[in-house]
């Protein structure tokens, strides 16, 4: 009977446990028109024209702007930490460094959340040592981020997000 009641008790606190992991945080956010997601994204987004245009002070400052979304919204901490590696990199290379593990984080938030636009991850075999690397982008056109005007066109459409 011991034995009965430890396992119905266990079970009963796995449950509760499970339910409530469940509950803690929805995964799957729908955007809307005025909703953070779309502001993230355009933050984002402004953060890629600065690279593409080689404006390390731009890009600095879209990273800030990035980062005053980020805080404001719930479970962006690591979006927000990344984008502050943006806004404190001391050369265009590191920015773009930082521009590319930014874009992971966005592709994994983006992937976890119903959009209600369309999107494109572009990918350049030649980025970081032809290591390759990829960024979000809202157009299929290819501006790379990581070279600039060196090597503008220089990419893929991998994926399209949304829509």
């Amino acid at each position: 009977m011991k034995k009965f009641i430890s396992t119905n008790y266990l079970i009963l606190l796995l449950s509760i446990s499970l339910y409530s992991c469940n509950n803690i945080a929805p995964k799957n956010n729908q955007t809307d028109e005025g909703g953070g997601t779309k502001e993230l994204i355009t933050a984002y987004l402004a953060i890629k024209d600065a690279l593409v245009e080689t404006d390390r002070e731009k890009a600095k400052s879209k990273a800030e702007n990035f980062q005053n979304i980020a805080k404001s919204e719930e479970g962006l901490a690591e979006l927000n930490t990344l984008a502050g590696k943006i806004a404190m990199s001391e050369t265009i290379e590191d920015q773009r460094f930082h521009f590319y593990e930014l874009s992971d984080g966005m592709y994994t938030y983006l992937k976890e959340n119903t959009l209600n636009i369309t999107l494109y991850k572009q990918f350049c075999p030649m980025a970081f040592n032809n290591s390759g690397g990829f960024w979000i982008s809202d157009s299929k056109e290819i501006l790379n981020p990581f070279f600039g005007s060196k090597m503008l066109n220089c990419g893929v459409v991998q994926e399209t997000l949304g829509e």
